[in-house]
């Protein structure tokens, strides 16, 4: 009996590992060519393929019909990209590649789906969800540890592949700022925050699910406040998961949830705040105090919100197409042309670069295609969490304002769910 507990134990350790480097895709020194979810997304479209080529596979693994239209909004989007390059003779090959990579990262998640598949029996929107939690909350331990500890930072990144070190910070500009930006295990900046508020969000959303089933959800609240307070000082995108999330509680507490949920969540909140402020050394205090006033010193000046990157997120702004042409079809560049580090005309803002690339008719179809998988998704979990993806429309939304956002990753990981609705309300 122990030994099949010990047993359990690696395995569901072994696919929390999956997990975490599949939605935080490493280079690691000793194979700097490839991204780990790239790597697994190989063996998974490979899998696929055996898998379809021999019709062996159970109904789970095959290509449902509702796939189809993701398919399709996949092929307009590369015959729109193609159009514009073409019509405006550029050779920029981003969106002409990114069906290729959505079938990857499909084949990345179907390799996750396989192996929860094996341990659990079952694939569920709370199997995912649950794992998706505990990784970014383990993503929010390593990156509070490697604040803490300058050489275990240095370490965490030595094994990382050079072009990957270089993309995490390493050698930015050593202003006030930038200096005391943090980072961590494969997350760092607009992209940290992306995966940040997709957890907060499903955190509530399990607060909730497990609060209607009288559970205990001492570990998610930990969960979102500790999301909450790393997440917000590794990426200030964080605040809109925050946002968002008590947007969720104040709803839900009028339905479902006692207004004493919410009260025992904000606590939770303030006392991981008054336990990182006491318990840090004095050196350490001052870093978290100057890290507090990089956070909120959007909040600083009372005569107007301002801050560095609201004041450039503002002069991206003033950046728009000045001609028809690219307004309908674009400019076919995604980056500069002559620096492929560089935004094409200056401008980080989603919806811009979108336009500049393939103009209103692409920035149609990019949205036709992310919003096709939300409810694809929605679907294939029997609608029995549309609120998430509700939620999780108007993140997309929102977040495209501030930089380019592409939900993919996460959302994909609930397209092999088993609409059993016995194991769903078992909790499995």
């Amino acid at each position: 009996m122990v030994n099949f507990s010990i047993i359990n134990f690696i395995k569901k350790s072994l696919l929390g590992i999956l997990f975490f480097i599949y939605i935080y895709p490493l280079k690691f020194i000793f194979f700097p060519f490839a991204s780990t979810r790239v790597i697994i997304g190989v063996f998974g479209c490979l899998l696929l393929l055996i898998n379809g080529l021999t019709h062996n596979s159970k109904n789970i693994f095959i290509i449902k019909k509702d796939w189809w239209s993701v398919f399709i909004s996949l092929a307009a989007i590369l015959s729109i990209a193609i159009f514009s390059n073409l019509l405006n003779g550029t050779k920029e090959t981003y969106f002409i590649s990114f069906p290729l990579s959505m079938i990857g990262i499909f084949g990345a998640t179907y390799i996750v789906a396989r192996v929860v598949k094996a341990i659990y029996h079952h694939v569920s929107f709370n199997i995912i969800a649950r794992y998706i939690i505990i990784c970014v909350v383990i993503q929010m331990i390593i990156t509070t540890v490697m604040l803490i500890s300058p050489s275990i930072k240095d370490f965490a990144l030595k094994i990382l592949a050079e072009d990957y070190q270089k993309e995490v910070g390493i050698g930015i500009d050593s202003n006030i700022f930038n200096s005391l930006r943090i980072i961590g295990f494969g997350s760092q900046f607009f992209a940290a925050g992306v995966v940040n508020c997709f957890a907060l969000i499903l955190i509530v959303i399990l607060i909730n699910y497990k609060v209607k089933r009288n559970e205990k959800t001492t570990f998610l609240k930990i969960g979102f406040a500790l999301v909450s307070i790393v997440g917000t000082i590794l990426s200030r995108t964080t605040l809109i998961g925050i946002i968002l999330s008590i947007v969720l509680l104040a709803y839900k507490a009028k339905i479902s949830i006692p207004k004493l949920r919410s009260i025992n969540l904000l606590f939770i909140v303030v006392a991981f705040f008054t336990y990182f402020a006491y318990f840090f050394s004095s050196s350490m205090q001052k870093d978290i105090y100057n890290l507090s006033k990089l956070v909120t010193e959007m909040f600083d000046n009372y005569s107007k919100i301002t801050s560095t990157s609201t004041n450039q997120l503002y002069s991206f702004y003033e950046i728009y197409p000045n001609n028809f042409k690219t307004w309908v079809i674009g400019d076919g560049y995604y980056a500069k042309p002559f620096d492929p580090t560089g935004y094409y005309m200056d401008t980080d803002v989603g919806y811009a670069r979108l336009i500049f690339y393939f103009g209103i008719i692409g920035l149609l179809a990019y949205l036709v295609y992310q919003t096709t998988l939300i409810k694809i998704a929605n679907k294939i979990t029997n609608n029995e969490f549309p609120l998430f993806f509700f939620t999780i429309f108007v993140l997309l939304i929102i977040l495209n304002l501030k930089g380019m956002t592409d939900i993919t990753s996460l959302v994909s990981l609930f397209l092999f769910c088993e609409p059993n609705l016995k194991f769903i309300k078992n909790g499995q």
